[in-house]
């Protein structure tokens, strides 16, 4: 038996919830499935059926003629008490009294659906702890399960709102078996917390051998770029405030621009829809108010410091044929917002150094056509 276990504690507040919504659990089938959605993001493969077929034999699932069982079983043990559950999140930001309040409607707006939500749900708090538990009897599927949770872990979260930082988790123990990969970063810096994310990743390639063409079916980490802030913060509601500022700041600056759906669907401005999606596809006329957002926004945690961390997703954002609509407004799916917000995260509000934009490599296939690798370089 392959096993793995990881103790875990939240960085940020966790939203995740059974058929009980008025009461948070945190469920290891929503782990596996996200797991799943990252195993997917490395594999960064265009042939979907085949990607089905491989993500099947790990992970268990239906094919046209049968049910495959998973070959990783997947547990959450040692869950947290009700200590641990917070009544909303103003109990959590606003009992901190050195916490300004333009500092604390910044991370209210990456969190927003935890805000404005009438019933304001209870929550597990930051600090949270627990264990996470990987047993498999095939090493093969065990080695992609724990290369796609570290992935999971430093690259995503779990939860509402884990493109915003939500659900952000760091590692305080592993016991068993990691093939190399290294789960409790030593960074003392930003330079150094890239350099350790990329090595990790490296190793994960190996793992899991992803395509070696470019992919636009779905959502992928081919090609994909990140950002780590030069500061690091003393708390994460500091480094959560500084990133949730410069995230706010520039959707109430592009309010009014369709361009803006780009940064994930519906685009919301207080309660009101102002955007939506609909797409015109070989099935028909289809509609569809929701894409998640190819940006992702999160806290990482090295050596009790705190830093942001910008992921940029590839693939299409919407099929071929979508349109934005916006009133009487239509517009084909543009990156033009969303580059600019990447390009205005590279640069701090001081003197100090830029933040620096570092690129996930993956060995790419001498025949790919060159207009569909992005061309623009990232600093490393």
């Amino acid at each position: 038996m392959y096993h793995l276990k990881l103790t875990l504690r939240s960085i940020t507040p966790i939203l995740m919830y059974g058929a009980n919504k008025s009461k948070p659990e945190l469920r290891a089938t929503e782990f596996k499935g996200l797991m799943r959605f990252w195993w997917r993001a490395i594999k960064a493969s265009d042939d979907i059926e085949a990607l089905k077929k491989e993500e099947i034999n790990i992970f268990g699932g239906i094919t046209d003629t049968k049910g495959i069982k998973s070959k990783v079983k997947i547990f959450l043990d040692s869950k947290p008490g009700s200590d641990s559950i917070k009544n909303n999140l103003q109990e959590i930001l606003r009992n901190n009294n050195n916490l300004a309040q333009d500092k604390i409607k910044s991370i209210e707006y990456l969190l927003y659906s935890a805000v404005i939500n009438k019933y304001k749900p209870k929550l597990f708090g930051p600090n949270t702890q627990f264990d996470l538990i990987i047993n498999s009897r095939c090493e093969n599927a065990f080695k992609h399960a724990i290369a796609a949770l570290w992935v999971l872990i430093f690259f995503g979260g779990v939860g509402s709102r884990s493109r915003r930082g939500g659900g952000n988790l760091y590692v305080e123990k592993v016991q068993g078996e990691t093939y190399g990969l290294h789960f409790i970063p030593q960074a003392n810096s930003s330079e150094e917390l890239a350099t350790w994310l990329k090595e990790n990743f490296t190793i994960i390639k190996k793992i899991i051998s992803p395509s070696h063409k470019s992919c636009t079916s779905y959502s992928n980490l081919n090609f994909s770029r990140f950002i780590v802030s030069s500061n690091n913060f003393d708390s994460f509601q500091e480094a959560m405030a500084d990133i949730g500022a410069r995230y706010k700041d520039f959707r109430f600056e592009h309010k009014n621009s369709i361009s803006s759906g780009n940064l994930g669907l519906p685009v919301v401005h207080g309660i009101r829809i102002k955007k939506i999606s609909k797409v015109i596809g070989k099935k028909g006329d289809i509609e569809f108010c929701r894409r998640a957002s190819p940006l992702i926004l999160k806290i990482l945690n090295s050596q009790g410091k705190y830093y942001w961390m910008a992921l940029r997703l590839t693939g299409e954002f919407l099929p071929k044929g979508a349109q934005l609509v916006w009133g009487n407004n239509y517009s084909k799916p543009s990156e033009e917002n969303l580059d600019k917000f990447w390009n205005s995260l590279k640069k701090t509000n001081d003197n100090d150094a830029d933040n620096l934009e570092y690129k996930l490599e993956y060995t790419l296939d001498p025949n790919l056509e060159s207009k569909k690798v992005i061309k623009e370089k990232a600093q490393n």
